[in-house]
C-alpha cells in the first residue's frame, strides 16, 4: 500500500507489513516536477508565441521573429562597425571590431535598447520602476554578463 502527499510535497510514503510489523518509508520522486527547459527568446529579448495555432499564424509569427533578429543584428553590426558608447562599454574589446558574427549578448542590447527607445551610452539604460520590463532588463543583463565571465560593463582601459 502506497500513500501520496499531498500536492506540493515530493516524494511517496510507502507502507509495507513484513512478518506482522509495519514499515513507513518515504522515496523522494525525482520526477515529481519535470524540470522546464528555458524557451529560446527572440533577439534575446522576446518571448516567442507558443501553444496551438492554425498554421498560417505560426508562419507569419515565424518570419515576424526572422524580421525581428534580422533587425536586431543589423543594429548591432552597426554599433560595433561605429563603435558608438554602449557597445564600448559593454568591454569586449577590439578584437569585437573584426569581421565575424555578432555576439548574442549584443544582438541582444541592440534588440533591447531598440525596444525601449534606449538612445544614451549606457547599454540598457536605467532600471524601469515597471516590474515586467525590469525583468526584461534583468534577463538582458544577466545574458551580458554570462558572455562576459562576469566582467563589468567598463573595458579594462577605460578605467
Amino acid at each position: 500500500m502506497s500513500i501520496k502527499l499531498k500536492p506540493g510535497q515530493h516524494g511517496e510514503i510507502f507502507i509495507a507489513e513484513h512478518k506482522g510489523k509495519y514499515r513507513a518509508k518515504v522515496r523522494a520522486c525525482r520526477h515529481a516536477r519535470p524540470a522546464r527547459r528555458p524557451v529560446p527568446l527572440i533577439a534575446g529579448v522576446i518571448p516567442p508565441a507558443l501553444g496551438p495555432m492554425p498554421g498560417d499564424v505560426r508562419e507569419a509569427l515565424a518570419e515576424r521573429a526572422r524580421l525581428i533578429e534580422e533587425r536586431a543584428t543589423t543594429l548591432a553590426k552597426t554599433a560595433i562597425r561605429n563603435r558608438v558608447g554602449w557597445v564600448q562599454r559593454l568591454g569586449y574589446g577590439p578584437t569585437l571590431y573584426g569581421h565575424g558574427p555578432v555576439p548574442r549578448a549584443f544582438v541582444a542590447v541592440a534588440a533591447y535598447r531598440d525596444k525601449r527607445g534606449i538612445n544614451g551610452h549606457e547599454p540598457l539604460g536605467p532600471r524601469p520602476s515597471e516590474p515586467r520590463k525590469a525583468q526584461e532588463r534583468d534577463a538582458v543583463h544577466a545574458t551580458v554578463r554570462q558572455v562576459a565571465g562576469g566582467r563589468s560593463h567598463r573595458p579594462p582601459d577605460a578605467r
